[in-house]
């Protein structure tokens, strides 16, 4: 795994994949600097006219319905797909509020049912949602309990043909067939807002390096995977939530670029684990 770590983050830096990110406007500037961090060039073109066109010329886009959702952000986000899809381009898509809101939910159904998604990315609730089940969801960062997770996460890849992330205290990968899961988050995450828009955003520059679409599984596993180490690292050398996203941006910038510029590989990511909790919806 540590090989196929530096090989995800290496391609990061060194071909530098334009993502488009059609995002929620509260985490803009996080999700920009988090992809500069590890190497990525992000771009946040959403008006209907332009990201299109940006998209086409994109190495993945990521499509967060947050604030605002309107009418001229679907129009850009369909037209946006639909040109990512004609060139075989990723897209990642963050179900930001789908368990507190129907109108979203309905949204990201279409979406999901419509066009080639390679892969999904929320909380607990957002997932669970998307699964059919009622939700204890608050906001958009509200949390459903881990029990029937692997449940949802193998209902929605099989419903939808896509990868499956539910990230919380136990951050869970599926397809249609697998299950992954690795605990290297931390509460205090959940004190800062985007925390979980940024980890899509790692996805998708992932994502974008994987070397044909069989690989998005264990591309967004070791995406999530390696947020999540950077995370509670993070978390190590915080005094609380409002320094946490320099320390998280530090930590992903020190174990891609920084290492990459380096040209050595990056020890401290051998300790990193990742677990197969299931093979398949009938177990």
């Amino acid at each position: 795994m540590h090989e196929q770590m530096t090989f995800y983050l290496n391609q990061i830096v060194e071909q530098n994949p334009l993502i488009n990110c059609l995002t929620n406007k509260v985490t803009t500037n996080f999700q920009a600097n988090a992809l500069l961090a590890i190497g990525a060039s992000p771009i946040m073109t959403d008006e209907p006219d332009a990201s299109p066109l940006v998209s086409a010329q994109s190495q993945a886009i990521v499509i967060n319905i947050g604030s605002p959702f309107n009418q001229d952000k679907m129009e850009a986000i369909e037209l946006s797909i639909k040109a990512a899809n004609d060139k075989q381009i990723p897209v990642i898509i963050d179900p930001v509020g789908v368990a507190a809101l129907s109108n979203r939910l309905t949204y990201i159904e279409h979406l999901l049912s419509e066009y080639e998604i390679a892969a999904v990315c929320g909380n607990y609730s957002e997932i669970a949602a998307l699964a059919g089940a009622k939700s204890n969801g608050k906001g958009v960062d509200g949390g459903n309990p881990e029990g029937e997770m692997t449940d949802h996460l193998l209902k929605v890849a099989n419903l939808y043909q896509t990868v499956v992330v539910a990230t919380g205290k136990t951050d869970y990968i599926a397809n249609q067939t697998a299950v992954y899961a690795h605990q290297y988050g931390d509460a205090l995450l959940g004190y800062v807002t985007g925390t979980g828009c940024v980890a899509t955003t790692i996805v998708a520059a992932f994502i974008s390096q994987a070397p044909t679409p069989a690989d998005y599984l264990t591309a967004a596993t070791l995406a999530t995977g390696f947020y999540a180490w950077c995370g509670g690292r993070a978390v190590q050398l915080t005094t609380g939530p409002g320094d946490l996203p320099i320390h998280l941006l530090n930590q992903l910038y020190e174990h891609s670029v920084k290492a990459n510029n380096k040209k050595t590989s990056d020890k401290e990511l051998t300790n990193l684990t990742i677990t197969q909790e299931r093979m398949s919806s009938n177990d």
